[in-house]
């Protein structure tokens, strides 16, 4: 159609001109222009990555890959709608481009966002979280976004004696000191430096690992463990989550709460400090080092000596990763044989006789419900860590069986129920809301709404962000150990998920990506905590119906937690090391 032509003489031509233009403008509609509701990894793809874009909808659709600077169309397939478990869904693969650039993904009438496929696609899905930690010092620090903060912490609960616990930092978006969740801030810290190195030089990763242990060594006692917390919960919820006036022996002191934290943490503990010493010699710190390793070894024996029959295997998973952390760094053998013991009985609470999926571990020897963790999948990351570095053991061919198993007849398939490739939470003994079947048992891809109770008897359930990127960690190691590529495109596809390829097209990194929800206010302090660049949110989880859902602001879903960062920023590290 011709809008304007410039040999137009009468007023009558001129005057039908303009009409044909009122109509073509007025008969638009804006609210449908653009249609951007396919969804992808908002940050983009590694060159090598499994590539998958997601588009909810019925029927069969055409997509292309089309090149944004030039229009080219580099791949092109028709892909028919299935019917799963959050909806009609149509997954359009497009793995077989690795072509760098910057493009979108178009099945007319809808498209995506434009991304980018390039070798540093991921980076900011580690450097800005490992950045975050500095924002979230507490103590005299001068990068915290508060500080000096807390530098008083704190008052022994049991004698009423003054303990310097200052350092480390505040836990998700609390002034909360929790050891059981920041220490994997360590991890995480410790696990990007091995896989990508010192990514936020100047002052670097050593640097912001000795501010978190300056609090967690402080909190190790002469036997060996580290107790629960300072500034948590003492005596009722968020008794000490509040700002203090630096100055000791004054009435806002906060108090440690002195009781030993619960053994999966001691163990996490454990690993923080080997594979701190090892990142301490690797920049010529020698004697911070040797501190570590004996606090290390010092909180293992008592650990260790403290498992039983009701040693769960979320605390096995995080013990075997402990002693093996300990092996790498000091070569003593011992620490291998408590290691391959600890794998040894993970692998004997694997269930291996059931249908339709088997794999799937028990929780401990007295209690045969199936294990699940919210803090992530310690378990399966053991086993694989185990078959990386203690490969030649007599036991790694039960090791690898065991893991193989879990992967392929239990991970995997339970994969591709939702459409978006989310490994679901777990498998309940009873129906914890959907419905889900899966033979005898129920499951749900999101944490129950009854899950937990609080001492106070109240619910306590968080996002998915930890589980699937800890799920991710253990599927792209798998991958490597077996052979199977399509446990790569499960790993991607739980990162996908974190940063906007699910049904909200929200990225749950804040202020990475792009349409990022109110971040939890626990309107228990002022100034409150900001919204930090990096921080991962607890993520999107599950209504009664286990159906998505993400809860604007609250905690459930939209405050930051420890170990969302660390699990996310390890899992994106782990794949730039493996797919570029």
């Amino acid at each position: 159609m011709v809008y304007f032509m410039s040999n137009i003489n009468t007023a009558n031509e001129i005057n039908e001109t303009t009409e044909r233009l009122r109509a073509h403008v007025t008969s638009q509609n804006p609210r449908s222009d653009a249609g951007a509701v396919i969804r992808t990894n908002q940050l983009g793809y590694l060159p090598k990555a499994p590539k998958t874009a997601v588009l909810a909808g019925y029927g069969m659709f055409r997509f292309q890959l089309v090149d944004c600077a030039s229009g080219e169309v580099l791949d092109e397939k028709s892909v028919l709608a299935r019917e799963a478990d959050f909806g009609s869904i149509a997954e359009y693969d497009f793995s077989n481009v690795e072509k760098p650039g910057v493009y979108y993904v178009k099945a007319d009438p809808f498209r995506s966002y434009p991304f980018t496929i390039s070798g540093g696609a991921l980076d900011e899905a580690f450097t800005h979280p490992v950045s975050y930690f500095a924002a979230q010092r507490c103590g005299p620090s001068t990068t915290g976004y508060f500080t000096p903060c807390h530098c008083e912490d704190g008052i022994r609960m049991d004698d009423g004696t003054y303990r310097d616990v200052t350092g480390g930092w505040h836990d998700a978006s609390d002034l909360r000191k929790w050891v059981g969740a920041t220490i994997e801030g360590m991890v995480g810290l410790a696990m990007v430096y091995e896989l990508q190195g010192d990514v936020i030089k100047p002052g670097g990763i050593l640097e912001e690992l000795k501010w978190g242990n300056r609090y967690f060594l402080s909190m190790q006692e002469p036997d060996g463990y580290v107790m629960a917390h300072c500034g948590g919960d003492v005596f009722r919820h968020s008794d000490s989550n509040h700002w203090t006036d630096n100055i000791k022996g004054t009435p806002d002191d906060r108090v440690i709460k002195t009781t030993p934290e619960r053994m999966a943490a001691q163990m996490r503990f454990v690993a923080a400090q080997a594979m701190a010493a090892r990142v301490a010699r690797a920049c010529g710190d020698a004697a911070y080092g040797e501190r570590c390793v004996e606090a290390g070894a010092r909180c293992f024996s008592w650990a260790y000596a403290r498992m039983d029959e009701n040693t769960t295997t979320e605390e096995l998973g995080d013990g075997a990763t402990a002693a093996l952390e300990l092996f790498r760094t000091t070569g003593e053998r011992r620490f291998a044989g408590f290691a391959e013991d600890l794998t040894d009985r993970i692998v004997a609470l694997q269930v291996t006789d059931y249908e339709p999926v088997r794999g799937f571990f028990r929780i401990s020897q007295t209690n045969a419900d199936p294990y699940k963790s919210i803090h992530g999948d310690p378990a399966s990351i053991a086993l694989c860590l185990m078959l990386e570095h203690l490969g030649d053991s007599a036991d790694a061919p039960k090791w690898r069986e065991c893991l193989r198993m879990w992967a392929m007849e239990y991970m995997l398939p339970m994969s591709r129920g939702s459409g978006f490739g989310l490994f679901p939470y777990g498998l309940y003994t009873w129906d914890a809301g959907g419905g889900r079947k899966c033979g005898g048992y129920f499951f749900r891809y999101f944490m129950g709404l009854r899950d937990r109770m609080e001492s106070n008897g109240t619910p306590w359930w968080v996002g998915i962000n930890a589980h699937a990127a800890a799920t991710g960690i253990a599927a792209a190691k798998a991958a490597a150990l077996l052979g199977e590529p399509e446990l790569m495109a499960i790993a991607q596809r739980q990162l996908d998920w974190i940063v906007g390829a699910n049904p909200f097209d929200e990225s749950t990194i804040d202020l990475v990506g792009r349409n990022h929800h109110t971040v939890f206010d626990a309107h228990c302090f002022v100034p409150n905590t900001p919204r930090i660049r990096g921080a991962v949110l607890n993520g999107i989880g599950g209504d009664q119906l286990d159906m998505p859902d993400l809860l604007d602001g609250s905690y459930h879903t939209c405050e930051y937690w420890t170990p969302m960062v660390a699990h996310t920023m390890w899992l994106a590290a782990l794949l730039k090391k493996m797919l570029i």
